[in-house]
């Protein structure tokens, strides 16, 4: 899965050139399916994307936007984290909500 993350990213910045910081990316047990979680400011078309993807993996690919912001509303913290390449681990509380903690 790190090799997916990396060649997503790839595609993403340099192929599409898509505005999206590509975070994580997960298999499902059976490898049927596909999930790679972003993080975007700006509404994104996937569709080549994601074509191309599939054609890589053989997969069906699932996009799940992720919501990035800290306690205090400020969100550059977590914008910086992501150009600089800091690691933060994610947990998911809900289907569509996640809490991200800072490693240093």
């Amino acid at each position: 899965e790190i090799y997916v993350v990396a060649v997503c990213k790839e595609l993403a910045q340099r192929v599409h050139h898509l505005p999206i910081s590509v975070l994580n990316a997960v298999f499902q047990f059976d490898r049927h399916k596909l999930t790679i979680y972003y993080a975007s400011n700006a509404r994104v078309d996937f569709r080549e994307f994601v074509r191309d993807l599939f054609g890589m993996f053989k997969s069906r690919i699932w996009m799940e936007k992720v919501l990035l912001s800290n306690p205090s509303g400020s969100s550059s913290l977590f914008e910086r984290a992501l150009e600089t390449g800091q690691y933060f681990e994610y947990h998911l509380s809900s289907p569509h909500q996640f809490r991200y903690e800072r490693h240093t």
